[in-house]
């Protein structure tokens, strides 16, 4: 939670010094998701919108993923939630590839495929744990990674 919170300042942060062409997109990015108009987004929204997205990754689009964006106590999401939600997927933030859960912080990538769209990373725990393959080079965990 505090990790999210981090990403949610950071998100204010690059949506306040973004260009106008940025600040466009985040907020056709918000109304899209908005479908009733009402200035915030239920999960009902946020799933169909997501389902209608084919450029955003799958692992965004679940139930899940909408309540850890949603700030405590609340089951809708605000412009800053949804533009928390433009910053992680600008930003590339990835899930982890071992126990597939959003990776907020600290992780690792396999250094062969670190710049390609399809990287391979894991969490610190995972890591630390030596939980992983790295599946595109065969490299077992504790090698060169």
């Amino acid at each position: 939670m505090k990790q999210l919170q981090l990403l949610r300042k950071l998100a204010e942060a690059y949506l306040e010094a973004a260009s106008a062409k940025v600040k466009e997109a985040a907020e056709t990015f918000f109304k899209e998701m908005d479908i009733d108009g009402n200035g915030v987004v239920e999960l009902s929204e946020f799933m169909e919108f997501m389902r209608e997205e084919p450029s955003i990754a799958t692992e965004y689009k679940s139930r899940s993923f909408f309540e850890s964006l949603c700030k405590i106590n609340q089951k809708k999401l605000d412009f800053l939630d949804v533009m928390t939600l433009f910053y992680i997927i600008q930003s590339g933030r990835p899930f982890c590839a071992t126990c597939a859960e959003f990776i907020t912080d600290t992780y690792f990538c396999c250094k062969q495929c670190f710049r390609t769209k399809d990287r391979y990373c894991v969490c610190f725990k995972c890591f630390q744990d030596k939980h992983y393959k790295f599946h595109c080079h065969g490299e077992e965990a504790g090698e060169d990674t």
